[in-house]
């Protein structure tokens, strides 16, 4: 059987889901080196607080398979705890989306998180060489080999990858097979490890990402970027406040002695002046 399998992040759509279709879902505390099937990573900056993802696991095929929820399984992995929220690991939110693959070699959707809670939290990696998150696919499926009396539904979402944007498109109505006969399907099969890697960034990660926008990074130890006054916590660098000139008239005479005081400077919003004798003059 020649197979494929791809992943994606693919924005909210609406879809039909009956959660007898769920997958099971395995929160896993070892990190899984074994991707024969496929090892897909995505990275992505994280603008906002935080962000939303809906993973999406893609199939095509040669030969007409059903896909078997019951036997299927994604297994959850995070490099720190609190990088996910518990909508990616909601039973009721992972299931089957596809029931077939056609034999077309088309791309489909086969097993979807529904939710729209499956929410990345801007949680640093407690193991840097490793990714922030990874999603191990166990797909179960059965080959087509032969034809029963009757009819069923056999029904699939078509995905199709845009390789320039390096993002996918999925269908929000179905497509349905042109012969709808009962067919006969040979035994269960479960298809090597398919491995989707996440690496999530964001300004204060400690890393100067200066293809997303940032100019420095607040916790970068190289202080890349970083202006006189250091970096804010919008990655812009940030320059001292300094006193370029100030005017005391009179600066001098007998006591009591009332003087006006101007201070101007660069990149200060406020002024604050030590007279030495227990006097602070401040403003503005």
């Amino acid at each position: 059987m020649s197979r494929v399998l791809l992943f994606s992040i693919i924005p909210l759509l609406l879809f039909s889901y009956n959660n007898a279709f769920g997958i099971n879902v395995i929160n896993s505390n070892t990190y899984e080196n074994d991707c024969t099937g496929a090892d897909v990573f995505s990275d992505i900056y994280i603008a906002g607080s935080s962000t939303n993802i809906y993973p999406v696991d893609n199939m095509r095929s040669h030969v007409l398979s059903f896909v078997r929820n019951t036997e299927s399984e994604v297994h959850i992995w995070e490099n720190s705890s609190g990088i996910l929220s518990s909508g990616c690991y909601n039973q009721n939110n992972w299931g089957r989306l596809s029931n077939v693959v056609p034999s077309t070699y088309q791309w489909v959707g086969i097993i979807k998180n529904f939710g729209n809670d499956c929410t990345v939290s801007k949680v640093m990696k407690t193991n840097k060489s490793l990714p922030s998150v990874q999603f191990v696919y166990k797909v179960a499926y059965k080959e087509e080999i032969g034809f029963l009396a009757g009819t069923s539904s056999y029904f699939y979402y078509p995905s199709n990858y845009n390789s320039s944007t390096n993002t996918w498109g999925l269908s929000s109505t179905p497509s349905y097979l042109s012969n709808q006969t009962k067919r006969k399907w040979g035994p269960i099969k479960i298809h090597a490890n398919e491995c989707h890697k996440f690496n999530f960034r964001w300004c204060g990660d400690g890393v100067l990402d200066s293809s997303d926008g940032e100019m420095c990074d607040p916790n970068d130890p190289s202080k890349t970027g970083w202006g006189s006054g250091g970096c804010n916590p919008v990655c812009r660098p940030v320059e001292a406040p300094t006193c370029d000139n100030l005017i005391v008239n009179p600066n001098s005479g007998e006591v009591p002695l009332n003087s006006d005081v101007v201070c101007s400077g660069t990149n200060a919003d406020y002024y604050n002046i030590d007279c030495g004798n227990g006097t602070t003059l401040n403003g503005q």
